[in-house]
């Protein structure tokens, strides 16, 4: 799995807002605080990945195929005041990928049909208006350029952007490696998907690099069936394979 992680920092309150009601008082802020984040802050995790090379008992399942979530890590699903985990309430897939459909509806996501540019690169570097454009989710397919007749444009799901700087992140690397560790789940309490990252390649070892950039996302809260829109801006770090925004 190769993903591609933004955590932009947005208000505590307004991370409450977007939450399941059962989980909005849920956020505990004191496990993230000692990070160097503020308590009325909420880092939250935009999640661009690729599945690579996916087996079972060593056999080939299933080809490579892109992905989009928006999680909310620091959840206290067990109510111990100290366990942490990671909402996911929904995801974005190639429409075509049963299996991956399949698997992701069983751990409670609610999965949405996502069409990918590029595709199964979400962490390819390509200059767009002065910037380093990684990712983009349409709704569907995006249509090629054509000069003679224009097609109306796909919705725009999730879009990430970033450029290099020469500042250097405030949160250590010991964050993000708690944040993509902690155990995911979705609206089936019952089901969690425990989800690894080892953090252990020659370039992750090496240390990030600084950027700035933005994350935009337009999702459906299921809910409250309204459309809710972010954008956030800010610091980033780049670990690998890796990049978080800040």
């Amino acid at each position: 799995m190769s993903p591609a992680q933004s955590t932009p920092q947005l208000p505590l309150s307004y991370a409450q807002s977007l939450l399941p009601s059962r989980f909005a008082n849920s956020i505990l802020t004191s496990a993230y605080t000692r990070f160097n984040i503020s308590p009325t802050v909420y880092p939250l995790v935009v999640e661009s990945v690729i599945d690579h090379d996916i087996r079972y008992n060593n056999f080939p399942v299933a080809a490579d195929f892109s992905s989009f979530r928006i999680t909310f890590p620091f959840i206290d699903l067990l109510g111990d005041g100290y366990s942490t985990f990671r909402y996911t309430g929904y995801i974005y897939l190639p429409p075509t990928n049963l299996l991956a459909i399949n698997g992701s509806q069983g751990y409670g996501y609610t999965v949405l049909p996502g069409y990918f540019d590029p595709p199964d690169a979400p962490y390819k570097f390509a200059s767009h208006n002065g910037r380093n454009r990684l990712f983009n989710v349409y709704e569907q397919t995006p249509s090629p350029p054509n000069h003679h007749h224009k097609s109306p444009p796909s919705k725009l799901i999730g879009s990430t952007h970033f450029r290099p700087s020469i500042s250097q992140s405030p949160i250590p690397l010991s964050f993000y490696k708690n944040v993509t560790n902690q155990i995911m789940f979705g609206n089936n309490t019952r089901v969690c998907d425990r989800m690894m990252s080892f953090w252990n390649t020659s370039i992750t070892t090496a240390g990030g690099c600084g950027g700035r950039g933005a994350v935009e996302s337009a999702s459906c809260a299921e809910e409250e069936a309204v459309e809710e829109c972010a954008r956030f801006e800010g610091q980033s770090s780049v670990f690998g394979g890796q990049l978080f925004g800040l």
